[in-house]
């Protein structure tokens, strides 16, 4: 992914080394089961959102 946030480095300045190396090694990361299946509910909310009203007027 090429359109990551960028951190402000004062922020970083003031977090621990240990702190800083977990952050850098969570953004080189790929995106885990857990954040897929937290997307998929998202969607899923936000289409159940949009669709209800529709179909409520249809009926």
């Amino acid at each position: 992914m090429t359109n990551l946030p960028q951190i402000d480095p004062q922020f970083l300045r003031h977090l621990a080394d240990e702190t800083r190396e977990e952050i850098a090694r969570q953004l080189d990361e790929e995106p885990g089961p857990v954040f897929w299946f937290s997307l998929a509910l998202v969607v899923l909310l936000a289409a159940g959102v949009v669709a209800y009203p529709i179909v409520m007027v249809l009926r």
